[in-house]
């Protein structure tokens, strides 16, 4: 696949962990931040060096539908899928319909999450029912 820059934005060190390990086995640069805060200081002198962002949905502070915002503010044509143990349910539609790139499913698969990133990255029609 080709190299994919990925920002990791979720608040349990597991996850972010879990995820740069998947990512990086794949030859992806992957750069993680604890909170939705840290992700848009980090955002904001980075994003050019970013490709897609894995945003948690529930964190504590800035949650991730307010993290995307943010993040659209600094560069509107970022690509964002939006990380949740919750299924697609009403609040995540919600999210997903501001302008989400795509949604993947916790605990991640490494299939899953390599192809919901690939289809953000490439601006392929996201798919939220494939994982």
């Amino acid at each position: 696949p080709p190299l994919v820059r990925v920002l990791v934005v979720d608040d349990e060190p597991v996850v972010r962990r879990t995820a740069e390990s998947l990512l990086g086995r794949l030859g992806w640069i992957v750069h993680t931040c604890e909170s939705g805060e840290e992700a848009e200081d980090w955002f904001r002198s980075n994003h050019a060096y970013v490709d897609v962002v894995v945003i948690d949905m529930v964190m504590p502070g800035m949650g991730g539908q307010d993290c995307f915002r943010r993040l659209r503010a600094i560069q509107p044509a970022v690509r964002a899928i939006l990380s949740t143990g919750y299924g697609l349910d009403g609040a995540v539609r919600a999210i997903l319909a501001d302008g989400m790139a795509g949604f993947v499913q916790k605990p991640y698969r490494i299939a899953q999450l390599a192809q919901a990133i690939e289809e953000a990255a490439t601006g392929a029609p996201a798919d939220p029912t494939h994982g």
